[in-house]
């Protein structure tokens, strides 16, 4: 919705711009100025509306808007990752703690991703890394490197890109098995 209106006032802006550069040209420099701030704008926009601000990985409404784009994917395979134990660490070292046990999460993952793989965060403390071309056994083992101070579960699927939200549960569903499986 908003990138539309951004588009809207950036058409209309240039459409202005055009009218006023006729008149003097003066008026093509502040234009010139106007139009760049607009643009600067609306690439700011847009990247807010992608990114999760706290860990730097994309944001859940980001992966719905690329749903359609992974349903065409024959072969995608889904890690769901669990920050273990958030709430104590928030109740014991405090939020700003917690807070940066999340970023340094977003940042564990996207170091150990590829060139074709994507991180968002689900919520909370739960991550996905979506994965077009890796098995899940080398991502089990990139998982098992991804360096961080807090304990990680995870769960892994493998399947077609059309049964992702089947995917998405099932490597969510991985990700509490193993969580049960943590002293």
């Amino acid at each position: 919705m908003y990138q539309k209106i951004t588009l809207y006032l950036l058409l209309a802006g240039a459409a202005v711009s055009i009218l006023l550069m006729r008149l003097h040209p003066v008026f093509a420099i502040a234009n010139l100025c106007c139009g760049l701030g607009l643009c600067l704008l609306a690439c700011g926009h847009l990247n807010r509306s992608q990114t999760d601000a706290l860990t730097g990985v994309g944001n859940r409404h980001y992966l719905n808007q690329l749903r359609p784009h992974y349903r065409k994917i024959a072969s995608l395979t889904a890690v769901y990752v669990d920050l273990d134990d958030l709430k104590r660490i928030n109740d014991i070292h405090g939020h700003a703690a917690g807070n940066k046990a999340l970023a340094e999460v977003g940042a564990a993952l996207q170091a150990v991703c590829r060139r074709d793989e994507r991180v968002y965060r689900m919520g909370g403390d739960e991550f996905l890394l979506l994965s077009k071309s890796a098995d899940a056994n080398s991502l089990a083992a990139r998982m098992a490197q991804a360096q961080t101070s807090a304990s990680l579960s995870y769960g892994i699927a493998a399947g077609s890109g059309a049964d992702l939200d089947a995917l998405i549960q099932a490597a969510e569903k991985a990700m509490y098995t193993m969580k049960k499986q943590v002293p």
